[in-house]
C-alpha cells in the first residue's frame, strides 16, 4: 500500500479548513442535517480533533504553532460569525475548539506511541 505523502495531507488540511470556515458562516436553517445529534460545542471539539488530526499529519515538527495557530482559527470563526446577522458569536464554542485540539494532540500522540510499539 502506498504511503500518502505529505503535499496530500497539506492539501486535504487546507481543504479542510476553508470547508469548516464556509460551514460556520452559513445560517443554521441551511446547513445540511447531520446523521447524529450532537450539541454544538461537541461539534466543535470533533471538528478541532479531526483539523489536530489533519494538521499534525500534514505538518508534523509544527505541534506547539499547529495548536496556536488552530486557536486563532477557532477565534476567527467565531469574530466572523458576530458579524454576520445570523450567527453569534460564543466563548463556550472558542472553549470546545481548544478542548478538539487537546483532544487530537492526545489521539495523535498515542497513535504514535501505538505504532512504534508494534513492530
Amino acid at each position: 500500500m502506498a504511503r500518502v505523502g505529505l503535499p496530500v495531507w497539506r492539501a486535504l488540511f487546507w481543504g479542510a479548513l476553508i470547508a469548516v470556515f464556509g460551514l460556520a458562516l452559513l445560517p443554521l436553517a441551511e446547513l445540511p442535517p447531520l446523521a447524529f445529534s450532537l450539541s454544538d460545542e461537541a461539534q466543535h471539539a470533533l471538528v478541532f480533533t479531526a483539523l489536530w488530526c489533519l494538521g499534525a499529519t500534514a505538518y508534523p515538527d509544527t505541534r506547539g504553532l499547529l495548536a496556536v495557530a488552530l486557536l486563532g482559527y477557532g477565534g476567527a470563526i467565531e469574530t466572523a460569525q458576530a458579524l454576520t446577522p445570523t450567527r453569534q458569536a460564543e466563548w463556550a464554542d472558542w472553549l470546545a475548539d481548544a478542548i478538539g485540539i487537546a483532544l487530537g494532540w492526545w489521539a495523535m500522540s498515542w497513535a504514535v506511541r501505538l505504532r512504534q510499539a508494534v513492530p
